[in-house]
C-alpha cells in the first residue's frame, strides 16, 4: 500500500490545475493476475471513490479508456 500511496506527488491541501500530474501507473501483479485498475481517493487511511472530482469530460475520458478493454466498466464500484 505504501508504493501505491508514493506514486501520488501530491500534499495535503494541494489544488490541481489541469494537466497536472496526479498519480502514476504501477504493476503490483505477480504475473498471475489479470490486471486491475484502481482510481482511489485517500482521506488518511480510507479510501473513497474519487469521481465527483473529475470533470465530466475528464471522466468522459477515463470510461472510454477502461471500457476499451472492459465494456461495462465503472471508475468506482460501492
Amino acid at each position: 500500500m505504501q508504493q501505491q500511496r508514493d506514486a501520488v506527488p501530491l500534499n495535503l491541501g494541494q489544488s490541481l490545475t489541469q494537466g497536472q500530474l496526479l498519480g502514476a501507473v504501477l504493476d503490483l501483479s505477480d504475473g498471475r493476475d489479470d490486471p486491475t485498475a484502481h482510481f482511489d481517493l485517500w482521506k488518511g487511511d480510507r479510501n473513497g471513490c474519487p469521481e465527483p472530482y473529475f470533470t465530466p469530460a475528464a471522466r468522459a475520458g477515463l470510461l472510454s479508456l477502461l471500457q476499451a478493454k472492459h465494456r461495462g466498466a465503472q471508475l468506482c464500484y460501492p
